[in-house]
């Protein structure tokens, strides 16, 4: 009259009945509005920005700190007019986080100099398969 029945039920699983479970992976933007993700990312980015920077410059098999030189002169006046060197940081971080990669332009002069970078929006790239 009455027996025990084994069901296999995972609430999480996509299910096209249920409004409440998504059926398909949120977009980076649309995950980027939910509160829960911008916090966790938010949380990771920023400690990773806050943590210290130093430069090194390999001689042989001993590495030494760089007290000045150009990467050491983009991490203590910031890589832009418009970015200190945590908040590039906290950028790029968030980038790779939200949409799995991250992309800096490396700013030069005539000379070839390097004199800033710049973060690149992932979204605004766009791959192309050359014909060769």
């Amino acid at each position: 009259m009455f027996r025990r029945e084994e069901r296999n039920y995972n609430p999480y699983a996509p299910d096209p009945g249920n409004p409440f479970v998504p059926t398909h992976t949120p977009s980076p933007h649309v995950a980027e509005n939910l509160s829960t993700v911008f916090a966790c990312v938010s949380a990771i980015s920023c400690t990773i920005s806050a943590l210290p920077v130093f430069v090194y410059r390999i001689d042989g098999k001993a590495r030494q700190e760089v007290a000045d030189g150009p990467v050491q002169a983009l991490v203590k006046g910031g890589p832009n007019p418009w970015q200190s060197w945590p908040e590039f940081c906290e950028m790029l971080v968030a980038q790779v986080l939200l949409r799995g990669n991250g992309l800096v332009e490396i700013l030069s002069d005539r000379s070839g100099a390097v004199t800033g970078l710049r973060v690149i929006p992932w979204h605004w790239c766009n791959c192309y398969m050359l014909p060769n």
